[in-house]
C-alpha cells in the first residue's frame, strides 16, 4: 500500500474517531477486493477551494455502475453481481457514508469493472482549518 500525504496537510475540524472508521473501512474494502499483485493507495491533498480530498484507490476487481449506488445503501444486498460473489459487503461503506453526511462531506466512489475502484471523501471547505 502506498500513502501520498501534501507536505503540510492542513488541520481539520473532525472527529477523529469517524475519520480514523472511514479510513479503516475504505482501505478494508479495498484490500478485500484486491486481488494479489494488486495496489492499494491512501491519498490527501486540499483542492484549489480548500476542500480536504481524500482518496483510497484500488486495482481490484471494481464495481459495475448499477451498482456503485447500492453499496452504500443500508441494508442492500447485490443480488447477481459476479464481481462480488466470493465476498460480502456489509455495513461499513453505508457508515462511513453516514459519517462523512454528519460532517457536511461526501462520499463518491469511482470503478470500473477489472479496472479498480476509487473511493473519494470530501470535507467541506469550512472545516479545513487554514493557518
Amino acid at each position: 500500500m502506498k500513502i501520498y500525504l501534501e507536505p503540510s496537510p492542513p488541520n481539520l475540524r473532525a472527529d477523529n474517531r469517524l475519520i480514523l472508521q472511514i479510513i479503516i473501512n475504505l482501505v478494508t474494502n479495498a484490500v478485500k477486493f484486491t486481488p494479489e499483485g494488486g495496489k492499494v493507495s491512501l491519498s490527501a491533498c486540499v483542492d484549489k477551494l480548500g476542500a480536504l480530498v481524500m482518496q483510497v484507490t484500488a486495482t481490484g476487481i471494481g464495481i459495475a455502475a448499477h451498482y456503485v449506488e447500492k453499496v452504500i445503501e443500508p441494508f442492500e444486498q447485490i443480488q447477481n453481481a459476479p464481481e462480488l460473489s466470493s465476498k460480502r459487503i456489509g455495513l461499513d461503506l453505508p457508515l462511513s457514508k453516514k459519517f462523512m453526511e454528519l460532517h457536511g462531506g461526501a462520499l463518491l466512489f469511482k470503478s470500473k469493472i477489472d479496472k479498480g475502484t476509487r473511493a473519494i471523501v470530501v470535507f467541506p471547505t469550512e472545516r479545513t482549518v487554514k493557518e
